[in-house]
Protein backbone atom coordinates (compact mmCIF):
# COMPACT_ATOMS: atom_id res chain seq x y z
CA UNK A 1 0.00 0.00 0.00
CA UNK A 2 0.68 3.68 -0.62
CA UNK A 3 -0.11 6.41 1.56
CA UNK A 4 -2.41 8.87 -0.97
CA UNK A 5 -3.38 11.55 1.58
CA UNK A 6 -5.28 12.90 4.27
CA UNK A 7 -8.96 14.09 3.42
CA UNK A 8 -11.94 15.12 5.45
CA UNK A 9 -14.56 12.72 4.61
CA UNK A 10 -14.45 9.23 4.73
CA UNK A 11 -14.89 8.97 1.02
CA UNK A 12 -11.84 10.56 0.67
CA UNK A 13 -13.43 13.26 -2.01
CA UNK A 14 -12.10 16.30 0.09
CA UNK A 15 -8.52 16.72 0.30
CA UNK A 16 -7.68 18.17 3.02
CA UNK A 17 -5.94 21.69 3.37
CA UNK A 18 -3.57 21.83 5.93
CA UNK A 19 -3.46 25.72 5.48
CA UNK A 20 -6.55 26.20 6.86
CA UNK A 21 -6.98 27.56 10.56
CA UNK A 22 -8.55 24.94 13.02
CA UNK A 23 -10.64 26.23 15.75
CA UNK A 24 -12.44 22.88 16.86
CA UNK A 25 -11.35 19.44 16.96
CA UNK A 26 -11.72 17.43 13.39
CA UNK A 27 -11.00 14.19 11.96
CA UNK A 28 -9.07 12.99 9.13
CA UNK A 29 -8.95 10.20 7.14
CA UNK A 30 -5.74 8.19 5.12
CA UNK A 31 -6.31 6.88 2.07
CA UNK A 32 -3.88 3.89 1.17
CA UNK A 33 -3.91 2.72 -2.19
CA UNK A 34 -2.85 -0.77 -3.43
CA UNK A 35 -0.02 -1.07 -5.74
CA UNK A 36 0.33 -4.85 -6.47
CA UNK A 37 0.48 -8.12 -5.30
CA UNK A 38 3.81 -9.36 -5.17
CA UNK A 39 5.27 -13.08 -5.05
CA UNK A 40 7.04 -14.61 -1.99
CA UNK A 41 9.12 -17.76 -2.55
CA UNK A 42 8.94 -19.60 -5.62
CA UNK A 43 5.69 -21.04 -6.70
CA UNK A 44 3.90 -24.09 -4.99
CA UNK A 45 1.29 -24.75 -7.85
CA UNK A 46 2.88 -28.05 -8.94
CA UNK A 47 2.03 -29.43 -5.83
CA UNK A 48 -1.29 -28.08 -4.30
CA UNK A 49 -4.52 -29.55 -4.69
CA UNK A 50 -6.45 -27.97 -2.13
CA UNK A 51 -6.63 -24.79 -0.68
CA UNK A 52 -3.87 -22.90 1.57
CA UNK A 53 -4.12 -21.75 4.75
CA UNK A 54 -1.27 -18.75 5.77
CA UNK A 55 -0.02 -17.81 9.07
CA UNK A 56 2.99 -15.59 10.22
CA UNK A 57 4.76 -16.32 13.33
CA UNK A 58 5.67 -13.08 15.56
CA UNK A 59 8.50 -12.68 13.30
CA UNK A 60 6.98 -11.92 10.51
CA UNK A 61 7.54 -15.31 8.75
CA UNK A 62 5.03 -16.76 7.05
CA UNK A 63 3.98 -20.36 7.15
CA UNK A 64 1.25 -22.26 4.37
CA UNK A 65 -0.65 -25.57 4.98
CA UNK A 66 -1.40 -27.09 2.02
CA UNK A 67 -3.09 -30.37 0.59
CA UNK A 68 -0.80 -32.07 -2.21
CA UNK A 69 -1.39 -34.15 -5.29
CA UNK A 70 0.02 -37.02 -3.84
CA UNK A 71 -2.16 -36.62 -0.39
CA UNK A 72 0.08 -35.38 2.14
CA UNK A 73 -0.15 -32.50 4.14
CA UNK A 74 2.60 -29.95 3.99
CA UNK A 75 3.74 -27.27 5.83
CA UNK A 76 6.49 -24.66 4.73
CA UNK A 77 7.75 -21.90 6.03
CA UNK A 78 9.58 -18.98 3.75
CA UNK A 79 12.92 -18.48 4.16
CA UNK A 80 13.93 -15.18 3.51
CA UNK A 81 17.57 -15.65 3.26
CA UNK A 82 17.21 -18.44 0.75
CA UNK A 83 14.03 -17.07 -0.95
CA UNK A 84 12.55 -20.48 -1.11
CA UNK A 85 9.85 -22.22 1.26
CA UNK A 86 10.77 -24.96 3.23
CA UNK A 87 8.97 -28.07 4.33
CA UNK A 88 8.48 -27.99 8.50
CA UNK A 89 9.18 -31.57 9.94
CA UNK A 90 8.71 -34.92 7.61
CA UNK A 91 5.45 -35.18 6.02
CA UNK A 92 5.52 -38.57 6.42
CA UNK A 93 4.91 -37.86 10.33
CA UNK A 94 1.67 -36.34 9.42
CA UNK A 95 -1.65 -38.51 9.80
CA UNK A 96 -2.88 -39.25 6.10
CA UNK A 97 -5.60 -37.15 4.72
CA UNK A 98 -8.83 -38.87 4.22
CA UNK A 99 -9.49 -38.15 1.11
CA UNK A 100 -8.46 -35.61 -1.43
CA UNK A 101 -11.12 -33.36 -0.95
CA UNK A 102 -10.28 -32.01 2.65
CA UNK A 103 -9.60 -28.56 3.72
CA UNK A 104 -5.95 -28.26 6.32
CA UNK A 105 -6.13 -25.50 8.47
CA UNK A 106 -3.45 -23.73 9.93
CA UNK A 107 -2.12 -21.70 13.58
CA UNK A 108 0.69 -21.06 15.36
CA UNK A 109 0.56 -20.39 19.48
CA UNK A 110 2.11 -17.87 21.04
CA UNK A 111 5.38 -19.77 20.94
CA UNK A 112 5.00 -20.02 17.17
CA UNK A 113 4.65 -23.67 17.60
CA UNK A 114 2.47 -24.70 14.38
CA UNK A 115 -0.45 -26.81 14.35
CA UNK A 116 -2.81 -28.30 11.73
CA UNK A 117 -5.74 -29.56 11.68
CA UNK A 118 -7.93 -31.49 8.48
CA UNK A 119 -9.80 -34.82 8.21
CA UNK A 120 -7.32 -37.58 8.94
CA UNK A 121 -7.68 -41.21 8.42
CA UNK A 122 -7.43 -42.30 11.80
CA UNK A 123 -7.87 -46.17 12.00
CA UNK A 124 -9.38 -46.89 9.21
CA UNK A 125 -11.72 -44.13 10.00
CA UNK A 126 -12.07 -40.27 9.31
CA UNK A 127 -11.97 -38.42 12.05
CA UNK A 128 -10.58 -34.37 12.57
CA UNK A 129 -7.34 -34.68 13.39
CA UNK A 130 -4.92 -31.71 15.55
CA UNK A 131 -1.49 -32.40 14.66
CA UNK A 132 1.52 -30.28 16.57
CA UNK A 133 5.35 -29.37 15.30
CA UNK A 134 7.45 -30.31 18.46
CA UNK A 135 11.09 -29.88 18.16
CA UNK A 136 11.46 -31.89 14.59
CA UNK A 137 8.67 -33.88 14.15
CA UNK A 138 4.79 -33.72 14.20
CA UNK A 139 2.81 -35.25 17.00
CA UNK A 140 -0.94 -35.80 17.18
CA UNK A 141 -2.78 -33.54 20.22
CA UNK A 142 -5.55 -35.14 19.60
CA UNK A 143 -8.53 -36.06 16.91
CA UNK A 144 -12.59 -35.52 17.42
CA UNK A 145 -14.84 -38.34 17.28
CA UNK A 146 -16.46 -37.02 14.46
CA UNK A 147 -16.06 -36.27 10.84
CA UNK A 148 -15.93 -32.65 9.93
CA UNK A 149 -14.75 -30.39 6.54
CA UNK A 150 -13.39 -26.63 6.47
CA UNK A 151 -12.08 -26.84 9.73
CA UNK A 152 -10.15 -23.73 11.75
CA UNK A 153 -7.99 -23.88 14.69
CA UNK A 154 -7.25 -20.92 16.91
CA UNK A 155 -6.03 -20.23 20.47
CA UNK A 156 -7.18 -18.29 23.47
CA UNK A 157 -4.59 -16.46 25.61
CA UNK A 158 -3.28 -19.43 27.38
CA UNK A 159 -2.73 -21.61 24.15
CA UNK A 160 -5.55 -24.06 24.77
CA UNK A 161 -6.44 -25.22 20.94
CA UNK A 162 -9.83 -24.48 19.84
CA UNK A 163 -11.20 -26.17 16.47
CA UNK A 164 -14.59 -25.50 14.27
CA UNK A 165 -15.78 -27.56 11.62
CA UNK A 166 -19.11 -28.36 10.25
CA UNK A 167 -20.33 -31.91 11.27
CA UNK A 168 -21.85 -32.39 7.07
CA UNK A 169 -20.69 -36.44 6.75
Amino acid sequence: YVFSGWYSDSEWTNAYDFSAAVNADITLYAKWTMTSWGQVGNAMDGQVTRQSSVVFDSKGTPYVAVLTWNQEVLVKKYVKEADEWQTVGDPTSLIQPWGEQISVTLALDSRDTPYVAYLGNIAQSPKLAVMRYNGGIWESVGSVNEMGSESSIAFDEEDTPYISYINDF
